[in-house]
Protein backbone atom coordinates (compact mmCIF):
# COMPACT_ATOMS: atom_id res chain seq x y z
CA UNK A 1 0.00 0.00 0.00
CA UNK A 2 1.56 3.62 -0.83
CA UNK A 3 0.54 6.35 1.66
CA UNK A 4 0.13 9.53 0.28
CA UNK A 5 -0.29 12.46 1.99
CA UNK A 6 -4.05 13.78 0.63
CA UNK A 7 -7.22 12.06 1.72
CA UNK A 8 -5.36 8.15 1.79
CA UNK A 9 -3.46 9.46 4.50
CA UNK A 10 -5.93 9.59 6.61
CA UNK A 11 -6.63 5.74 6.27
CA UNK A 12 -3.04 5.51 6.57
CA UNK A 13 -2.66 6.93 9.92
CA UNK A 14 -5.62 5.15 11.11
CA UNK A 15 -4.08 2.16 10.70
CA UNK A 16 -0.37 3.32 11.98
CA UNK A 17 -1.47 5.05 14.73
CA UNK A 18 -1.54 1.97 16.87
CA UNK A 19 2.18 2.26 17.12
CA UNK A 20 2.61 6.10 17.57
CA UNK A 21 3.93 5.74 20.97
CA UNK A 22 6.52 7.75 22.11
CA UNK A 23 8.53 4.88 23.90
CA UNK A 24 12.09 3.65 22.40
CA UNK A 25 11.68 1.13 19.49
CA UNK A 26 12.48 -2.75 20.35
CA UNK A 27 12.65 -5.59 18.04
CA UNK A 28 12.08 -9.37 18.56
CA UNK A 29 15.32 -11.15 19.70
CA UNK A 30 17.42 -12.20 16.64
CA UNK A 31 17.69 -16.00 15.37
CA UNK A 32 20.24 -18.29 14.17
CA UNK A 33 19.69 -21.32 11.84
CA UNK A 34 22.94 -23.57 11.31
CA UNK A 35 25.04 -23.04 7.85
CA UNK A 36 28.01 -24.00 6.19
CA UNK A 37 30.87 -22.38 7.26
CA UNK A 38 29.11 -20.88 10.19
CA UNK A 39 25.53 -20.05 11.37
CA UNK A 40 23.01 -17.35 9.60
CA UNK A 41 21.43 -14.82 11.70
CA UNK A 42 17.89 -13.33 11.10
CA UNK A 43 16.96 -10.28 12.83
CA UNK A 44 12.59 -9.17 12.79
CA UNK A 45 13.26 -5.12 12.06
CA UNK A 46 9.43 -4.16 11.57
CA UNK A 47 6.52 -5.65 9.49
CA UNK A 48 8.22 -7.07 5.91
CA UNK A 49 11.87 -5.47 7.44
CA UNK A 50 14.28 -7.95 8.17
CA UNK A 51 18.05 -8.87 8.36
CA UNK A 52 19.98 -11.70 7.59
CA UNK A 53 23.78 -11.92 8.51
CA UNK A 54 26.15 -14.02 8.04
CA UNK A 55 29.71 -13.06 8.58
CA UNK A 56 30.49 -10.11 6.55
CA UNK A 57 27.60 -10.46 4.16
CA UNK A 58 24.25 -7.85 5.75
CA UNK A 59 21.68 -8.23 3.63
CA UNK A 60 18.72 -5.76 4.72
CA UNK A 61 15.37 -6.73 3.17
CA UNK A 62 12.57 -3.98 2.77
CA UNK A 63 13.98 -1.06 5.11
CA UNK A 64 11.06 1.25 5.40
CA UNK A 65 10.09 3.61 8.66
CA UNK A 66 6.33 4.09 8.05
CA UNK A 67 4.62 0.76 8.42
CA UNK A 68 1.56 -0.77 10.08
CA UNK A 69 2.63 -0.58 13.60
CA UNK A 70 5.44 1.92 13.41
CA UNK A 71 5.30 5.52 14.58
CA UNK A 72 3.85 8.08 12.26
CA UNK A 73 5.74 11.41 11.82
CA UNK A 74 2.85 13.82 13.05
CA UNK A 75 -0.07 13.18 15.33
CA UNK A 76 -3.08 12.06 13.45
CA UNK A 77 -6.21 14.23 13.63
CA UNK A 78 -9.26 12.87 11.92
CA UNK A 79 -10.53 15.06 9.07
CA UNK A 80 -7.30 17.14 8.98
CA UNK A 81 -4.34 17.12 6.89
CA UNK A 82 -0.95 16.85 9.04
CA UNK A 83 1.02 20.19 8.43
CA UNK A 84 3.43 19.30 5.93
CA UNK A 85 7.61 19.46 5.88
CA UNK A 86 9.33 22.06 3.73
CA UNK A 87 9.12 20.80 -0.11
CA UNK A 88 6.52 18.01 0.51
CA UNK A 89 3.13 18.23 -1.64
CA UNK A 90 -0.22 16.27 -0.62
CA UNK A 91 0.40 14.12 -3.08
CA UNK A 92 3.82 12.84 -2.22
CA UNK A 93 4.01 9.57 -0.83
CA UNK A 94 5.10 9.26 3.21
CA UNK A 95 8.23 7.94 2.30
CA UNK A 96 9.39 11.69 0.98
CA UNK A 97 9.08 12.84 4.46
CA UNK A 98 12.79 13.80 5.96
CA UNK A 99 14.71 11.23 7.93
CA UNK A 100 14.57 12.06 12.12
CA UNK A 101 16.78 9.82 14.46
CA UNK A 102 14.00 8.70 16.24
CA UNK A 103 12.30 6.90 13.40
CA UNK A 104 15.21 4.47 12.56
CA UNK A 105 15.40 3.52 16.65
CA UNK A 106 14.58 -0.09 14.95
CA UNK A 107 17.88 -0.36 13.09
CA UNK A 108 20.00 1.26 15.68
CA UNK A 109 22.55 -2.00 16.37
CA UNK A 110 22.34 -3.59 13.78
CA UNK A 111 25.56 -4.22 10.99
CA UNK A 112 25.56 -2.09 8.14
CA UNK A 113 23.91 -3.89 5.24
CA UNK A 114 26.22 -4.63 2.53
CA UNK A 115 23.07 -5.78 0.25
CA UNK A 116 20.04 -4.07 0.49
CA UNK A 117 16.70 -5.92 -1.04
CA UNK A 118 13.39 -3.99 -1.96
CA UNK A 119 10.51 -6.34 -3.19
CA UNK A 120 8.09 -3.21 -4.38
CA UNK A 121 7.17 0.62 -4.84
CA UNK A 122 4.96 0.71 -1.44
CA UNK A 123 5.92 2.88 1.30
CA UNK A 124 5.87 -0.01 3.47
CA UNK A 125 8.52 -1.96 1.57
CA UNK A 126 10.30 1.20 -0.08
CA UNK A 127 11.80 4.15 1.55
CA UNK A 128 14.36 6.12 -0.32
CA UNK A 129 14.89 8.07 2.42
CA UNK A 130 15.53 5.26 4.97
CA UNK A 131 18.01 3.72 2.25
CA UNK A 132 19.80 6.64 2.11
CA UNK A 133 20.63 6.86 5.85
CA UNK A 134 21.44 3.72 6.47
CA UNK A 135 23.68 2.68 3.50
CA UNK A 136 27.46 2.66 3.39
CA UNK A 137 29.06 3.84 -0.09
CA UNK A 138 29.67 0.34 -0.34
CA UNK A 139 25.93 -1.29 0.32
CA UNK A 140 24.74 -2.69 -3.41
CA UNK A 141 20.90 -2.02 -3.93
CA UNK A 142 18.80 -4.54 -5.39
CA UNK A 143 15.33 -4.35 -6.55
CA UNK A 144 12.51 -3.92 -9.45
CA UNK A 145 12.59 -1.36 -12.10
CA UNK A 146 10.37 0.67 -9.88
CA UNK A 147 12.60 0.30 -7.17
CA UNK A 148 15.04 2.02 -9.37
CA UNK A 149 13.42 4.98 -10.69
CA UNK A 150 13.08 6.22 -6.74
CA UNK A 151 16.66 4.89 -5.89
CA UNK A 152 19.31 5.73 -8.25
CA UNK A 153 22.32 2.96 -8.79
CA UNK A 154 19.84 0.00 -7.89
CA UNK A 155 20.82 -3.42 -10.11
CA UNK A 156 17.56 -4.18 -11.21
CA UNK A 157 16.09 -7.45 -10.96
CA UNK A 158 12.95 -8.49 -13.22
CA UNK A 159 10.90 -11.24 -12.44
CA UNK A 160 12.91 -14.88 -12.82
CA UNK A 161 16.02 -13.03 -13.03
CA UNK A 162 19.15 -14.89 -10.96
CA UNK A 163 22.11 -12.76 -10.49
CA UNK A 164 25.10 -13.58 -7.88
CA UNK A 165 25.91 -10.33 -5.34
CA UNK A 166 28.95 -10.52 -3.09
CA UNK A 167 28.79 -14.41 -3.39
CA UNK A 168 24.88 -14.24 -2.33
CA UNK A 169 22.75 -15.84 -5.01
CA UNK A 170 19.81 -13.67 -5.25
CA UNK A 171 16.47 -15.08 -7.75
CA UNK A 172 13.91 -12.51 -8.25
CA UNK A 173 10.31 -14.52 -7.92
CA UNK A 174 6.78 -13.34 -9.18
CA UNK A 175 5.28 -11.45 -6.62
CA UNK A 176 1.12 -10.02 -7.31
CA UNK A 177 -2.33 -11.05 -6.73
CA UNK A 178 -4.59 -13.14 -7.98
CA UNK A 179 -7.84 -11.11 -8.40
CA UNK A 180 -8.97 -8.34 -6.19
CA UNK A 181 -10.30 -9.14 -2.65
CA UNK A 182 -14.31 -8.77 -2.04
CA UNK A 183 -15.26 -5.06 -1.72
CA UNK A 184 -12.27 -4.07 -4.10
CA UNK A 185 -12.56 -3.94 -7.85
CA UNK A 186 -8.52 -4.00 -8.69
CA UNK A 187 -5.22 -5.82 -7.03
CA UNK A 188 -2.74 -3.83 -5.23
CA UNK A 189 -0.03 -5.73 -6.90
CA UNK A 190 -0.01 -6.83 -10.44
CA UNK A 191 1.87 -9.62 -12.06
CA UNK A 192 5.86 -8.06 -13.11
CA UNK A 193 6.08 -4.95 -10.91
CA UNK A 194 7.72 -6.45 -7.65
CA UNK A 195 9.73 -9.31 -6.68
CA UNK A 196 9.84 -12.08 -4.17
CA UNK A 197 13.19 -13.23 -3.58
CA UNK A 198 15.09 -16.68 -2.89
CA UNK A 199 18.43 -15.85 -1.60
CA UNK A 200 21.18 -18.48 -1.69
CA UNK A 201 23.31 -17.90 1.36
CA UNK A 202 26.38 -20.34 2.24
CA UNK A 203 24.45 -23.21 0.60
CA UNK A 204 21.08 -22.05 2.42
CA UNK A 205 18.07 -20.94 0.49
CA UNK A 206 16.05 -18.51 2.16
CA UNK A 207 12.56 -17.34 0.43
CA UNK A 208 11.60 -13.79 1.64
CA UNK A 209 7.96 -13.89 -0.51
CA UNK A 210 7.09 -10.01 -0.22
CA UNK A 211 3.28 -8.98 -0.65
CA UNK A 212 2.14 -11.82 -2.74
CA UNK A 213 -0.78 -14.49 -3.28
CA UNK A 214 -0.14 -17.70 -3.27
CA UNK A 215 0.84 -17.90 -6.86
CA UNK A 216 1.65 -20.92 -9.20
CA UNK A 217 5.45 -19.44 -8.66
CA UNK A 218 5.49 -20.00 -4.95
CA UNK A 219 3.76 -23.18 -5.11
CA UNK A 220 6.88 -24.37 -7.54
CA UNK A 221 9.47 -23.39 -4.97
CA UNK A 222 11.43 -26.79 -3.62
CA UNK A 223 14.28 -26.96 -1.20
CA UNK A 224 13.66 -23.73 0.41
CA UNK A 225 15.32 -23.90 4.19
CA UNK A 226 13.88 -20.72 5.24
CA UNK A 227 10.26 -18.82 4.00
CA UNK A 228 8.74 -15.58 5.53
CA UNK A 229 4.70 -15.33 4.16
CA UNK A 230 2.77 -12.38 4.46
CA UNK A 231 -0.59 -12.60 5.66
CA UNK A 232 -2.47 -9.19 5.72
CA UNK A 233 -5.63 -9.09 3.76
CA UNK A 234 -6.86 -7.42 1.73
CA UNK A 235 -3.33 -7.09 0.48
CA UNK A 236 -1.74 -10.36 0.77
CA UNK A 237 -3.15 -13.78 2.36
CA UNK A 238 -5.21 -14.84 4.66
CA UNK A 239 -3.55 -16.72 7.52
CA UNK A 240 -5.18 -20.40 6.22
CA UNK A 241 -3.77 -19.39 2.63
CA UNK A 242 -0.49 -18.45 3.96
CA UNK A 243 -0.68 -21.76 5.57
CA UNK A 244 -1.76 -23.78 2.74
CA UNK A 245 0.56 -22.12 0.45
CA UNK A 246 3.29 -23.50 2.91
CA UNK A 247 2.15 -27.19 2.99
CA UNK A 248 2.21 -26.80 -1.30
CA UNK A 249 6.13 -25.84 -1.45
CA UNK A 250 7.34 -27.08 2.33
CA UNK A 251 10.00 -24.94 3.33
CA UNK A 252 11.97 -26.47 6.25
CA UNK A 253 11.28 -23.49 8.71
CA UNK A 254 8.06 -20.90 7.89
CA UNK A 255 8.14 -17.24 9.78
CA UNK A 256 4.81 -15.60 9.26
CA UNK A 257 5.37 -11.86 8.46
CA UNK A 258 3.63 -8.80 7.48
CA UNK A 259 0.77 -9.98 9.28
CA UNK A 260 -0.06 -6.82 11.04
CA UNK A 261 -3.62 -7.64 12.49
CA UNK A 262 -3.77 -11.08 11.54
CA UNK A 263 -4.27 -14.14 14.02
CA UNK A 264 -0.82 -15.84 13.41
CA UNK A 265 -1.41 -18.45 15.94
CA UNK A 266 -4.16 -19.76 13.56
CA UNK A 267 -1.25 -19.85 10.60
CA UNK A 268 1.22 -22.10 13.53
CA UNK A 269 -2.49 -24.33 13.84
CA UNK A 270 -2.98 -24.58 10.58
CA UNK A 271 0.51 -26.24 9.89
CA UNK A 272 0.25 -29.04 12.88
CA UNK A 273 1.28 -32.02 11.74
CA UNK A 274 2.99 -30.46 8.46
CA UNK A 275 6.96 -31.17 9.44
CA UNK A 276 7.77 -27.27 8.99
CA UNK A 277 8.37 -25.63 11.88
CA UNK A 278 6.63 -22.64 12.29
CA UNK A 279 8.57 -19.75 13.62
CA UNK A 280 6.22 -17.35 15.37
CA UNK A 281 8.19 -13.62 16.50
CA UNK A 282 6.41 -10.32 17.14
CA UNK A 283 7.36 -7.82 14.00
CA UNK A 284 5.69 -5.31 16.26
CA UNK A 285 7.49 -5.42 19.33
CA UNK A 286 6.50 -1.94 21.26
Amino acid sequence: MTARLGPACVALAAMLALGAGARPAQRAAPDRIPAAGGEITIAPVIHATLQIRRGATVILVDPARFTPGAPLPFTPQPGKRPELPPGITPRDPISLWPVTPSQLARFDHLAAPTIILVTDEHDDHLDPKAIEALRTPATIVVGPAVVAARVPGTIVLANGETRTIDGVGIEAVPMYNLAPEPGFTEVFHGKGRGNGYVLTVAGTRIYVAGDTACTAEVKALRRIDVAFLPMNLPYTMSAADAAACARAFAPRIVYPYHSFGTDVAAFARALDGSGIEVRVRDWYAK
